[in-house]
């Protein structure tokens, strides 16, 4: 099974920290409400516990996401697995898949790294699904090489093509 690009690892800590910071900035505010200077030491204190904890639970958080997207081309189908408590394993049929898109962010142009959206056919588009599916396409992989998703998706589109 292959993993993903190296670069992700950064995606993840940085989604992390972009999801936190209305936190951050409650329990800064929270931690330094008091007016004297015993107070604020005291405030700076915690939040201070409180970032060096985030950042250890967010690094942990970030290897084992990582440790724990794999994804194989076999002869006849995708497999992908995936999740940290709970795990998803997905096997994509090359005759459902229907298109292949590449597509690269901001932070995965930086980080040399593309993610590639496999549609197949039987899935939703995305109109009148759950907000919390986190990704639109059944075959998702969010981080390859650039060179490996080019190959990746000329290898599909010729599996599509000899239908």
């Amino acid at each position: 099974m292959e993993h993903l690009h190296p670069g992700y690892k950064w995606s993840i800590r940085v989604t992390a920290f972009f999801k936190s910071i209305f936190l951050i900035i409650i329990l800064g505010f929270w931690s330094l409400g008091t007016i004297s200077i015993e107070g604020v030491q005291t405030g700076l204190t915690i939040l201070a516990v409180y970032v060096i904890v985030y950042l250890i639970i967010t690094e942990v958080y970030t290897r084992m996401s990582y440790n724990r997207w794999k994804y194989q081309f076999n002869p006849h189908e995708l497999k992908v697995e995936h999740g940290i408590i709970w795990k998803k394993y997905t096997s994509i049929p090359y005759e459902r898949v229907q298109n292949v898109e590449i597509k690269r962010g901001l932070l995965a142009r930086m980080l040399g790294y593309s993610t590639l959206e496999i549609e197949t056919a039987g899935r939703s588009s995305g109109w009148g699904r759950s907000r919390n599916k986190k990704y639109m396409s059944e075959g998702h992989i969010p981080a390859v090489s650039i060179k490996a998703a080019e190959m990746i998706s000329e290898f599909l589109l010729k599996k599509i093509n000899k239908k």
